[in-house]
């Protein structure tokens, strides 16, 4: 599902229908359906899984770094600095893949200049996701908080189980 998005533009409508198409699978893997009603974030939590936008701007990220870590007469430079000759379409511009990766690194308080250092380039776009909001709160079923025993570090660790309904 990921094949290639390093490249993509992506949009807020594409971003969406691939994020719904996840969950999706998501659902599936854990054998539940929409008609258990069980939020979204609790597939995450018990998969332990990232959400596809942040491994899709995890992998953008890290292209970008391989390309700026290029030397200026590879070909990639070479067609990232390419300016194409004439005009762009009257309506509204479509978005660029260079728009998109600063966006994503504004977002990141990221620079071009970190690129030098892959090591902490790398751990900086990883974290990306960390804060990731998970919804339990709407959730009708009954929550509760128990320790994650099979968790290395996991003894303060919490893993919130929702218990559906007989």
């Amino acid at each position: 599902m990921l094949y290639g998005s390093e490249c993509w533009p992506i949009t807020k409508v594409l971003a969406n229908r691939v994020e719904l198409a996840e969950l999706k699978m998501l659902r599936w893997t854990c054998g539940k359906t929409l008609l258990d009603m069980i939020p979204n974030g609790f597939y995450r939590v018990q998969l332990e899984v990232e959400t596809i936008i942040n491994k899709m701007r995890e992998g953008r990220l890290r292209w970008f770094e391989h390309v700026k870590r290029r030397p200026q007469s590879s070909p990639v430079r070479r067609v990232e600095a390419l300016v194409v000759d004439g005009l762009r379409r009257r309506c509204r511009p479509k978005l660029r893949w260079e728009d998109k990766v600063m966006h994503d690194m504004k977002e990141l308080l990221l620079s071009e200049y970190m690129t030098s250092d892959r090591n902490e380039w790398r751990a900086r776009i990883r974290n990306s996701g960390v804060d990731s909001n998970i919804p339990f709160t709407e959730c009708n079923s009954q929550e509760s908080l128990e320790p994650s025993s099979d968790n290395q570090e996991g003894k303060n660790m919490l893993i919130r189980k929702i218990r559906t309904k007989p």
